[in-house]
């Protein structure tokens, strides 16, 4: 056959046009005509896995919903650059009205009422938590911060999605790739290990002070003193206290102290006269070696202030999740046998220094009466 350009066309085979696929990381976009966007996947599924990634998702997600919005309205936008703004108050400020602007669009589309982001309210948490998570690595937040920031975030960027859902539901021009409840292999380890492990983690933190009961809120600059047991501990810093017996031991000590922070507490020990100074100085700085085998650890031996007795003392130095981790020891001779102080604290790495001069300072203060 001959085409009206004088051109055979015998030979020559149709090509077929493949969709545009919106919605994979791994799947790139080819711009034929036809928009091919991820299925309408439920909110719960995306929220699980905001939380589970302590909010890394969440720079994917916004990654691939620009994607679509570009193809959608053929739009100026460069999707990498989404992948960055989770952790960028700044960039939200601009990044988030903008993305929002597109969603109304959308909306718009489906002959839906477009959303007022709560006039304001949800800029306000999603910049307002991305600061706190920044700064979370420099200042001491309460236990209970991670869970309900971490469940608030998921939140907000759930709502988001659910809108986004319910007006893909109502355009029937695109195609939707995938099935409603596909996941990636990626998502599933995320939500089969990382979600009972972000769950654990962050719900430890939040119920740990529930579990702690005061018995006695102890005075800054004073001087807890224990007649019974022949020893004496000075309170050198505000947010001190007793409290209950297992709280941070297995139930043997005979008194323990919470500190002004979440992790940080002092709790003694009798071990009458079975033991010796250098036996339980030793024991716990082995221990702590064993466990973490990046621990510095030192060992001195003073005079008690009455310069009567000699005075064990021990402390070690090691990381936890970048986080700084001090143990101390101070080991005394009584008269009714040997008295342990074992202290511990763990703190952001920009207050550790101010933490750990007063706990050092306490440990160094045990003595015997």
């Amino acid at each position: 056959m001959i085409n009206m350009e004088g051109i055979s066309t015998e030979n020559v085979k149709p090509v077929a046009i493949e969709p545009t696929s919106i919605g994979s990381v791994s799947e790139p976009s080819v711009d034929t005509g036809e928009i091919v966007l991820a299925a309408p996947r439920p909110w719960w599924i995306e929220f699980l896995l905001h939380f589970s990634t302590f909010g890394a998702y969440t720079s994917i997600w916004l990654f691939l919903r620009t994607r679509e919005f570009k193809a959608i309205f053929n739009a100026p936008l460069k999707p990498w650059l989404w992948l960055f703004v989770p952790v960028m108050a700044i960039a939200e400020i601009i990044a988030l009205p903008k993305f929002t602007k597109h969603v109304n669009a959308l909306e718009e589309r489906a002959n839906l009422k477009p959303w007022n982001a709560w006039y304001g309210t949800w800029y306000l948490l999603v910049i307002l938590l991305t600061i706190a998570f920044n700064v979370s690595d420099k200042y001491e937040f309460p236990g209970y911060f991670l869970l309900f920031g971490l469940l608030l975030w998921a939140g907000l960027f759930s709502v988001l999605h659910d809108r986004m859902n319910k007006a893909k539901a109502q355009l029937k021009e695109y195609t939707y790739t995938s099935k409603k409840y596909y996941l990636s292999i990626i998502e599933r380890v995320i939500l089969l290990l990382l979600f009972p492990i972000t769950l654990y983690f962050s719900l430890t933190l939040a119920i740990k002070p529930l579990f702690e009961k005061t018995i006695n809120v102890l005075a800054t600059n004073s001087v807890y003193i224990d007649k019974k047991n022949n020893f004496e501990l000075p309170i050198n810093d505000k947010g001190w206290k007793t409290v209950a017996m297992g709280t941070h031991s297995d139930g043997s000590a005979i008194v323990e102290f919470q500190g002004p922070l979440d992790d940080m507490y002092f709790v003694v020990f009798h071990h009458g006269h079975d033991e010796t100074l250098n036996s339980v100085s030793y024991s716990r700085i082995n221990s702590a070696v064993e466990e973490n085998k990046d621990a510095k650890c030192i060992h001195t031996r003073t005079l008690s202030k009455d310069q009567k007795s000699v005075v064990a003392k021990a402390s070690c130095k090691w990381r936890v999740l970048n986080n700084p981790v001090l143990m101390t020891v101070t080991v005394i001779e009584t008269p009714t046998g040997i008295i342990e102080l074992n202290g511990h604290m763990s703190s952001v790495s920009a207050s550790y220094a101010k933490h750990e001069q007063k706990m050092l300072t306490m440990a160094a203060g045990f003595s015997p009466l």
